[in-house]
């Protein structure tokens, strides 16, 4: 009978490493529009370029979490990834629904989306270990 625990892999352990990288992934996220909501209030930036540079946030953010939860998952790289992004929209989500009456992406919705889930899928392909598995080597010995 084998014995389940925290250590070993399982559902419990990828979405424990999926939420840490998606919440890991919103602070960055904030952390860098703060400044830039900022900049165009001041005027320093066109609103006209917000969009593009949100969805360039939202991607590199969404790519340093999906490292960090994959690499904290220890399998299962590009699922792990996967599901940080669609985790990350979902934080927004709920901000949006915090903050307003309704959460309703309206200009770069679909964009912030496949932005936020293609940044987790790149960083589970790069938390990956390169190469085969020792399993695999060992079998082929």
């Amino acid at each position: 009978m084998r014995r389940a625990d925290a250590s070993g892999p399982g559902f419990k352990r990828y979405m424990i490493s999926v939420l840490f990288g998606s919440l890991v992934a919103l602070l960055i996220s904030l952390l860098l529009l703060i400044p830039l909501s900022a900049l165009i209030l001041a005027g320093v930036l066109d609103e006209g370029l917000s969009g593009f540079v949100l969805i360039v946030i939202v991607a590199a953010s969404s790519l340093a979490g999906g490292i960090i939860s994959a690499g904290r998952a220890g399998g299962r790289w590009l699922l792990v990834g996967l599901a940080e992004g669609i985790m990350l929209m979902i934080w927004f989500g709920v901000i949006g629904l915090l903050f307003y009456d309704r959460f309703v992406p309206s200009e770069n919705g679909l964009e912030l989306l496949l932005a936020s889930v293609a940044g987790g899928v790149l960083g589970g392909r790069i938390a990956a270990p390169k190469g085969r598995s020792s399993r695999a080597r060992k079998a082929r010995k």
